[in-house]
């Protein structure tokens, strides 16, 4: 059982001049009122109107009935809609048949930034009437230091009444917090599209409120649910950095 009154007063700066975030991911997993072939002709306003890049997925060849019944297909999505912020920064939305998906892909630059692209995706999906019904929502944010902090992290691993520090180091673990389920990795052994990248380490926090929500409930409650799983990651970020490792990030109070 997690003591969660320490996560609930942890001190959290407005923001970090040296930020880790590497990605970060928002998922929506639903059930549509359309086929897949009607998702694209319905959405393609909303990509030309945000400035997108509009691309299908190869999984859109595959057959709906395949995907479906396999799981590791079902919620992946078949039209990408990406959009340059700058150089640094992209912008990503994704559809599937039962995934909705907002990417920040490299320099992540604010919460309030982000927000002001992914919330008119959303009213315009609400004006299509693409939702029948949501399962969970989830925000997950993946933090990268290209340094091994793994001593940094309030994190201990006893193997054999000895402390682990400078072995390779990977927890995986799972706990509820204010409603919220936290999916939490922490480790030292980081996959960056798949490359293994050296002498780093990782903070990766899921944050996943499972709701069975209609359209209607969807629309009225996403908001103050990612405001809650935002606020939520930051609680079990910055309870799991120490005061030293904190300074290098640059906080601004």
């Amino acid at each position: 059982m997690i003591d969660s009154s320490s996560l609930k007063s942890v001190k959290i700066p407005l923001k970090l001049g040296n930020s880790p975030i590497n990605q970060a991911v928002i998922s929506i997993c639903y059930e549509s009122n359309f086929p897949d072939t009607a998702l694209f002709g319905l959405l393609i306003d909303v990509f030309s109107e945000n400035g997108c890049r509009a691309v299908e997925m190869p999984l859109l060849q595959i057959p709906k009935q395949i995907r479906e019944n396999d799981k590791n297909l079902k919620y992946q999505e078949l039209y990408r809609c990406i959009k340059d912020v700058n150089n640094n920064t992209h912008y990503v939305f994704g559809i599937g048949s039962n995934i909705i998906r907002f990417i920040v892909s490299g320099k992540y630059e604010s919460w309030n930034s982000w927000r002001n692209f992914f919330e008119p995706i959303i009213s315009k999906i609400k004006e299509k009437g693409i939702i029948k019904s949501v399962d969970n929502i989830s925000l997950r944010y993946c933090d990268v230091f290209d340094k091994d902090y793994i001593s940094d992290f309030n994190f201990k691993v006893m193997l054999f009444n000895q402390l682990l520090t400078e072995q390779n180091l990977s927890l995986n673990t799972s706990f509820d917090f204010n409603g919220i389920k936290i999916n939490l990795k922490i480790g030292n052994t980081v996959f960056v599209n798949g490359v293994q990248k050296e002498n780093s380490s990782l903070i990766d926090i899921d944050c996943v409120k499972t709701e069975n929500l209609n359209d209607e409930e969807f629309f009225k409650k996403y908001q103050n649910i990612l405001e809650d799983s935002h606020l939520a990651n930051k609680q079990v970020f910055f309870s799991l950095v120490n005061e030293d490792l904190l300074k290098l990030l640059e906080p601004e109070w």
